[in-house]
């Protein structure tokens, strides 16, 4: 740990952003030797000096009076002792007595290579010089206990900063303080004073209540000196203009704050909001546009902003604004008519705008909406409380345009308002290259999200009041499909707890090429509204290239038909596929994964889904060509309940897309049930279904078909292959409505199974004739096993034979089909 040592002539030896005070500052060029008069005050050896006013740059710094050649102050003669910011106080002298000087030149400085430029802080009084002293004393005991010193001097000088410029809004009156900027500019004095203020916050009058410096620059003037010459003056900062320097105040009318924003906006770029003491608030009336560039601040959740009147924003933002740490309050109201209205901030066809860090709450519309903006950043932000009036689009952050944009992040937000949605990206679909990341979007009661309160979750479905969850999605992107190649967005790392609807939602068309990739997000207590069709703790419109991986879905709610932990949908049949990966899903009300509509070529790989209260993975397409083509592979299910449910369900009516069950370990809960849906695997379109390669457990049928294989033929290219059949009553219930149909059943293996196959059963649950075989294949010939005698039922090829379980001593170990037909002729 850096030591530190205090000296009357060095001052802080370690470094640090606050120095020990200089008994004077000089006021032009002079020889670093020898005892001189500076500002009017004569040195002694010793004496600590500001040195700022050298023609070599470089000399500038704290120097050490001497009779002989001066040397450098131990604090300010080593690279690690200064940088920009660094405080330096003058005790004495004509001009330069109370004041506070710090270091402009950016950073890294070279002592004694860097030309060091000395800018004045705002004109101290002597509470403000008591004050940076003791933050200068406060700078020492800190870093004496610190393990990094360095960073605790830094610290300390930012305070000191803040001091200073919390005073601009009140200082002691003097003969530089003018009401207006015309009567500041009519003055002329001898000599040019540092700093010129005018005072007052009179909105009529152009100018009052600012601090100006010299120089030139944007709102500023000139004065005539009665010495001769003349002197510009320009806007003085440090972290941005007070708001209270142009009028505003807690204090002040909605119309004088109103009006002190508009003014500052004239001036300046960067504003400062200060906090205010609780229940204080800076009303506003009207909406303040920002002109392009500006950066308005503030010190988080006590620097509030409250609008007052109906369809009014807070800020328009212009191009490349900034926003960090405020608090922005709407009037609660729920009567708007005009979404663009009742906004926090609000921004149309901008470039670059940034939001950060702030608090939102009690919109109409929305936390922030951006309409047709691109480059932009909202991160960090909270919001809360934002109520659900008139607006179905409302939300805490809204990305809605109706032109080509894109290119956001929207990252590190507390979405936690009971109003549509807590994200809603691309509502039209204009809008594509998203970032969606590491958001907690969580509907909570609002009555709970004040200062002090519980911030707890409103709880169960809308009943009318904002205790009960209304809000529909957590995060929302593409509701209408694409028209800009997109929304090529990515979703990643997010909280979605608590909604009526879904926990993400993705509903437009993609693109080709514009996928969504919706990965490693959290989404639980989603459908609580249990009668919709778009429930889902993820949902999407799988129109092809939609990627779903990595989620961890639990306790969806919604007990209605078609919908579960993922629900996925499509309008008209895709033909390019939908991954649904690697994601878990535990303890859903519904069903595990949903498949429905016109889904098409949909991947379902490596999800584990466990304790669902209906069907694990469900394929309901809708009888249409195109629709099917799905790949069940790898998914690990394991059912803790319900003795009538089935693990894996294709329900995929005429189609002639083939979908593959492969690979999969299937548990049921109790095998005892002969109901038709206590079925591992059960398919309603069994010549487009492959089964092979499953692990089924513990079902009373491991895999059935609930229609009839109705012609009277020969099913060689029937795959009901290498799967093996654990615990369960029949292996296969495949039923004919004629006892002349042969379907292969190629390569299984049966453990702790009553029957390997028997008739299957319709959905009416009528009973048809066994026509599933045990056999294995020899290219495309059959070979029957587990028969003790040639065939007398089904349809034959010429070269199928029969392998006679246990034949008698010298009998015929099995026999041959030497005419194809019904069942044919056996040799």
């Amino acid at each position: 740990m850096t030591s530190i040592a205090i000296d009357m002539t060095d001052g802080l030896s370690s470094s640090t952003a606050i120095k020990g005070p200089c008994r004077v500052a000089t006021t032009a060029n002079i020889t670093l030797s020898g005892l001189q008069t500076i500002d009017g005050i004569a040195l002694a050896a010793g004496d600590r000096v500001l040195v700022k006013n050298q023609t070599t740059g470089s000399q500038n710094g704290i120097w050490i009076a001497d009779t002989g050649t001066w040397r450098r102050s131990k604090d300010f003669n080593k690279t690690r002792d200064v940088r920009k910011g660094t405080q330096i106080l003058i005790t004495d002298g004509t001009i330069n007595a109370s004041s506070g000087w710090y270091v402009s030149t950016e950073d890294p400085i070279d002592v004694g290579t860097t030309a060091i430029v000395f800018t004045q802080n705002i004109l101290l009084n002597g509470a403000a010089l008591v004050a940076l002293e003791a933050a200068a004393a406060a700078s020492a005991a800190d870093a004496a206990t610190s393990e990094t010193a360095a960073e605790t001097a830094e610290t300390n000088a930012e305070a000191a900063e803040a001091v200073a410029t919390g005073l601009a809004s009140s200082f002691i009156l003097s003969e530089n303080t003018f009401d207006t900027k015309a009567t500041a500019a009519a003055w002329s004095p001898v000599a040019a004073p540092n700093f010129i203020r005018t005072a007052g916050a009179l909105a009529a009058d152009d100018g009052s209540g600012v601090v100006f410096v010299q120089g030139s620059g944007n709102g500023g003037f000139s004065i005539n000196l009665s010495g001769g010459g003349s002197q510009a003056y320009k806007p003085a900062k440090e972290r941005g203009y007070d708001i209270r320097l142009f009028g505003a105040g807690p204090a002040r009318t909605a119309a004088q704050n109103t009006a002190a924003l508009l003014l500052a906006r004239s001036y300046t770029t960067e504003l400062w909001v200060p906090p205010l003491d609780a229940g204080e608030y800076f009303d506003v009336d009207e909406e303040t546009t920002l002109l392009d560039h500006t950066k308005i601040r503030g010190a988080g959740w006590h620097s509030r902003i409250r609008q007052t009147a109906r369809t009014k924003n807070i800020f328009i933002s212009g191009d490349h604004c900034s926003f960090e740490g405020l608090h922005l309050i709407g009037d609660n109201l729920l009567t708007g008519a005009d979404f663009t209205k009742n906004n926090g901030i609000y921004a149309s066809g901008k470039h670059g705008v940034t939001v950060q860090n702030c608090f939102g709450e009690k919109f109409e519309g929305c936390g922030v909406q951006l309409r047709g903006c691109k480059d932009y950043k909202v991160v960090n932000n909270t919001f809360f409380a934002n109520p659900w009036g008139s607006f179905a689009t409302s939300g805490d952050i809204v990305i809605y345009s109706f032109a080509d944009a894109g290119r956001g992040v929207i990252s590190g937000n507390s979405c936690l308002s009971n109003n549509s949605q807590g994200i809603y990206a691309d509502v039209i679909g204009y809008d594509a290259d998203i970032i969606i990341a590491n958001n907690i979007v969580v509907t909570l009661d609002p009555a709970t999200c004040i200062e002090g309160g519980a911030w707890t979750e409103a709880v169960g479905d809308y009943a009318g009041t904002p205790a009960s969850v209304r809000r529909r999605h957590g995060i929302g992107v593409g509701y209408n499909s694409s028209n800009v190649d997109g929304p090529r967005s990515t979703i990643i790392g997010n909280i979605c707890r608590n909604t009526r609807w879904t926990g993400i939602y993705k509903q437009g068309f993609s693109a080709a090429g514009g996928g969504v990739l919706i990965i490693g997000n959290r989404c639980s207590k989603n459908g609580l509204e249990q009668a919709n069709s778009l429930n889902g703790g993820i949902y999407v419109n799988a129109t092809g290239e939609d990627v779903v991986s990595g989620n961890m879905i639990s306790d969806f709610q919604s007990t209605g038909a078609g919908v579960g932990g993922i629900t996925i949908t499509a309008g008209t049949a895709p033909t390019r596929p939908t991954k649904i990966h690697g994601n878990l899903i535990s303890n859903s009300m519904g069903q595990g994964i949903s498949v429905g509509t016109h889904a098409a070529y949909i991947d379902i790989d490596r999800n584990e889904i466990v304790g669902s209260a209906t069907t694990d993975i469900f394929i309901s397409n809708s009888a249409a060509a195109g629709n099917g083509g799905h790949t069940i592979r790898g998914n690990m299910i394991k059912r803790t309940s319900g003795n009538n449910i089935n693990g894996i369900r294709i329900a995929t009516p005429t189609t002639s897309l083939i979908t593959t069950v492969e690979g999969n370990y299937i548990e049921g809960f109790d095998n005892s049930n002969a109901d038709a849906a206590n079925a591992g695997i059960s398919t309603n379109n069994p010549l487009v279904t492959r089964v092979l390669r499953n692990h089924i457990k513990n079902f009373n049928v491991a895999v059935t078909s609930t229609v009839y294989f109705t012609a009277g033929t020969r099913y060689v290219d029937q795959v009901l292959e290498g799967n093996i059949i654990e615990d369960c009553t029949s292996g296969f219930g495949l039923a004919s409505t004629t006892n002349t149909a042969v379907v292969p059943v190629v390569g299984n293996r049966f453990i702790n199974v009553t029957n390997k196959t028997a008739a299957g059963s319709t959905a009416t649950g009528l009973a048809g004739t066994k026509c599933g075989y045990i056999c294995r294949k020899d290219n495309d010939r059959l070979v029957v096993l587990e028969l003790t005698a040639a065939p007398t039922v089904g349809t034959w090829a010429a070269g199928d034979r029969c392998e006679f379980v246990a034949p008698a001593t010298w009998a015929a170990a099995g026999t041959v089909c030497s005419v194809a037909g019904n069942p044919g002729t056996w040799a």
